[in-house]
C-alpha cells in the first residue's frame, strides 16, 4: 500500500454565543482536507488504518480549549504522522 504525503489543513471556526455573554462563543476545530484516498478505496485500503498507516486524530485530544457543542466523536481527521504536513493557517 502506498501512502502519499498530504498537506492536512486544520482550521478554527468561531460560533455564535450560547448566551449574550461574549465569553460563551464556541470554537470548532475542523479540517477541509478529504479522508486519505487509501482509506476510501476498498476493504484492503481501509486495512491501512489497521496497519497504523493513518491515525484517527480527535480534535478534543489536541485542542482542549475547543468548546464545540457537536459530539466529540464527530470531530476528527486522519493523519499519517510520518508523511503528512499540518497546515494551521491563521
Amino acid at each position: 500500500m502506498t501512502v502519499k504525503p498530504r498537506t492536512v489543513t486544520i482550521r478554527l471556526a468561531y460560533g455564535p454565543p450560547f448566551n449574550p455573554e461574549p465569553e460563551q462563543y464556541y470554537t470548532r476545530v475542523f479540517s477541509p482536507t478529504p479522508v486519505p484516498a487509501l482509506l476510501q478505496k476498498c476493504r484492503e485500503g481501509r486495512e491501512g488504518r489497521d496497519l497504523g498507516l493513518y491515525q484517527r486524530v480527535s480534535a478534543a485530544d489536541y485542542f482542549p480549549h475547543c468548546s464545540d457543542p457537536e459530539p466529540p466523536y464527530k470531530r476528527y481527521f486522519w493523519l499519517n504522522w510520518d508523511t503528512d504536513m499540518i497546515d494551521i493557517h491563521d
